[in-house]
């Protein structure tokens, strides 16, 4: 799987530090062309002795085809919209729960149609007055009709090393908007996907914690840890755990999907080896895993450790042993599929990265530990022996 998952990151990563290709029908046609290539090396060497030359051949035109998946994979990930900038009267549909910042409460949301009623496409970015006491009531999934004026993103210039603009387009935002208070209206309120799904389960158990008996830190705290929510109050609590080095536990990661299913193995050790019980054991495994990923969002780390997991237990259940590596880049693959311009989050980098060396460096680690134990056996046989010839 790293042959197939390394040439699409590197078709993305020449997608967006290059520039993508006038022509949209260039990487259908490099695609095209690697598929016939490797097609007919793969004839000729059946044919005929295979050389070198026919594998290099083979691997490159294989190699050439995935890097134009990446290319189109970069290009559906781009953000485009029929809408024009200026004043709109519009209809869109949130994709996700108002979170608070510094300045603002922001949410994405998907266009819908316009004031004629008209179907438009694209994805914005709306920004809610803080004050406002009905954008804290709003929800993914809610319908708006509102009046704004929309522009395309820009920089805001706050870190020489962040571009806002550059971050909104990798999220195919393509327009932004400031909702001012009075100006929308909810005019309807059906969640229709898995994501509006998730986002609601979130905000209902964040509001939970918010009603607990904590105090304000603490609440914050465990809405971090447990849902991986952020909030504004967030800030002084992150400097807090990065003083003390611990700050990787306000985000929900793989350390978080590890636990919950050691506890859900725990759990369920007492059901018997029977075939039908083994295979309760594994769905119910497998749900309270992808259940967590749900709550907490499908997160890059939560899915990564989750369907690394879930192909843990599937291989142990057919009696397989799984590759762990394989399981990593099927992991990645996955979420690439679905959002290819993941691979610039510094989370998903950092996630993959660590995965990585610790699959790679801990053999290497585990060696002395090994001829040490292998010494030591050899040692104390060597005793034993040595005892039982003085006792004859």
């Amino acid at each position: 799987m790293v042959r197939v998952l390394l040439p699409i990151v590197a078709g993305i990563a020449i997608g967006e530090w290059v520039g993508y290709p006038v022509n949209v029908w260039t990487p259908w046609i490099i695609a095209a062309v690697s598929l016939v290539v490797a097609a007919l090396s793969y004839y000729v060497s059946n044919r005929s002795a295979r050389t070198w030359l026919d594998s290099l051949t083979f691997l490159l035109a294989i190699s050439m085809l995935f890097v134009a998946v990446g290319l189109i994979l970069h290009h559906s990930a781009q953000p485009s919209t029929t809408l024009t900038q200026g004043h709109h009267c519009v209809t869109l549909q949130l994709r996700d729960n108002p979170q608070p910042t510094a300045r603002s409460m922001r949410a994405a949301a998907d266009l819908l149609q316009d004031y004629n009623g008209q179907p438009i496409v694209g994805r914005v970015m709306l920004y809610f007055d803080p004050r406002d006491p009905m954008a804290r009531t709003l929800r993914a999934g809610d319908s708006l009709m509102l009046m704004a004026r929309f522009q395309q993103p820009r920089d805001t210039n706050l870190s020489p090393t962040f571009n806002y603009a550059t971050y909104l387009r990798r999220h195919s935002i393509a327009l932004t908007a400031y909702v001012a208070e009075g100006t929308y209206s909810v005019i309807a309120s059906h969640p229709t996907t898995l994501r509006h799904h998730s986002a609601r389960v979130q905000q209902r158990l964040a509001r939970q914690i918010s009603s607990s008996h904590l105090s304000s830190e603490h609440q914050t705290t465990a809405a971090a840890m447990l849902l991986g929510l952020r909030d504004a109050r967030l800030a002084e609590v992150r400097q807090q755990y990065n003083q003390a080095g611990i700050v990787h536990l306000l985000c929900v990661s793989g350390l978080h999907v590890s636990l919950i299913a050691a506890i859900a193995t725990s759990l369920l050790r007492w059901m018997g080896n029977r075939r039908w019980q083994r295979i309760v054991k594994v769905l119910l495994q497998l749900a309270v895993v992808w259940l967590y990923a749900f709550i907490t969002g499908f997160g890059p780390a939560t899915v990564r450790a989750a369907v690394m997991f879930s192909l843990l237990i599937i291989g142990h259940f057919r009696g397989q042993q799984s590759d762990s590596l394989n399981a990593l880049c099927i992991a990645a693959l996955l979420t690439i599929f679905f959002q290819p311009m993941v691979i610039f989050d510094i989370g998903f980098q950092y996630s993959y990265a660590a995965m990585i060396g610790l699959l790679l460096f801990t053999p290497l680690l585990s060696l002395p530990r090994q001829r040490h134990r292998r010494t030591y056996r050899l040692r104390r046989r060597k005793t034993k022996k040595q005892q039982k010839i003085g006792q004859i």
